[in-house]
């Protein structure tokens, strides 16, 4: 089980939103944030994330990415 806080950078003390993932591999749930970037930019317009951080079960960061958008 993973966590992931949508963020603004500088600001993530303050996620945009925390959604609760119950998949087995980081991995795969980054690849699959990064595909929906776009998509929580656009449901946030008056502050959209720019990244996410990414929670193991015991609420300890594994991860983080920043960027625009999809993947190429």
């Amino acid at each position: 089980m993973f966590a992931v806080k949508w963020v603004i950078r500088g600001k993530e003390a303050e996620p945009v939103e925390s959604e609760d993932f119950g998949v087995f591999h980081a991995d795969v749930l980054v690849s699959a944030c990064r595909y929906r970037m776009e998509m929580m930019r656009r449901k946030y317009p008056d502050a959209p994330p720019d990244g996410f951080m990414v929670f193991d079960a015991a609420g300890q960061e594994i991860g983080r990415w920043f960027g625009s958008g999809a993947m190429p």
